[in-house]
C-alpha cells in the first residue's frame, strides 16, 4: 500500500513539474513577442548599391552584408548581455571612442536606399545623440537597429527587436529621435 502511494505522489508531481514548465515555456514565448517578420528574400547585388524595388525585394551588397555583421558584432561587445551598464558612469564614455562607427554608418547609408537608407541614417543619429549626451537608451536603440538588420539582412534565426524600417516599418527611432535628438546630426565634433 506504501508504494503505491508514493508512486501516485510521485506521478502526480512529475505531472504538475511538466504542466508548469510549460506554462513557463508559454509565458516566455508570449513575452517575446510575435514572431518576427523577415523579409521574404534578399538578393545579394555587385552594383554598389542596395535597394528594395517596387515589389519589396530587397538587394543589398555583399560588402554591406559584410559590414552589417561587423558593425553589429561591435555592438554586441559594446553593450550586449549587459555591457551597456558601464556606461552609467559618466567617465566611461571618453574610453571608446564612437567616430568611426557613424562614419562607417554614413558610408552604408551613402550606398544604400529606401529604408535601408533611413535605417543607416537613423542609427548613425542615435550613435551621435548617445555620445553627446552620454544617453545609454540611445545607445541600446543603436544596438538594436544594427541587432535588427543584421538578423534580417543575413538571416539569423534570431528574435527581432523591431526597431527598423527593414523588415518591420517600425517608427520606433524615428519617435526617440523626435523627442529627444531633434538637433543632433550623424556627425559629431
Amino acid at each position: 500500500m506504501r508504494i503505491k502511494l508514493g508512486k501516485k505522489v510521485l506521478l502526480w508531481g512529475l505531472i504538475v513539474l511538466t504542466g508548469s514548465g510549460m506554462g513557463l515555456v508559454s509565458v516566455m514565448l508570449w513575452l517575446s513577442g510575435p514572431p518576427a517578420e523577415r523579409v521574404s528574400q534578399v538578393e545579394i547585388v555587385d552594383d554598389g548599391q542596395s535597394y528594395r524595388d517596387e515589389e519589396g525585394q530587397l538587394y543589398v551588397t555583399g560588402e554591406t552584408r559584410d559590414r552589417i555583421a561587423q558593425l553589429h558584432q561591435r555592438y554586441n561587445q559594446l553593450v550586449g548581455w549587459g555591457e551597456y551598464q558601464r556606461f552609467n558612469h559618466p567617465d566611461n564614455w571618453d574610453n571608446v571612442s564612437f567616430q568611426a562607427d557613424i562614419e562607417e554608418l554614413e558610408q552604408l547609408s551613402e550606398m544604400s536606399a529606401g529604408v535601408l537608407q533611413q535605417d543607416f541614417e537613423n542609427m548613425a543619429r542615435l550613435v551621435a545623440y548617445a555620445v553627446h549626451e552620454k544617453d545609454v537608451e540611445a545607445l541600446l536603440y543603436a544596438h538594436r537597429v544594427i541587432h535588427d538588420l543584421d538578423v534580417i539582412i543575413n538571416g539569423y534565426d534570431e528574435q527581432i527587436f523591431g526597431y527598423t524600417h527593414t523588415g518591420h516599418d517600425s517608427d520606433k527611432v524615428d519617435v526617440f529621435l523626435m523627442e529627444y535628438g531633434e538637433n543632433v546630426e550623424s556627425t559629431t565634433e
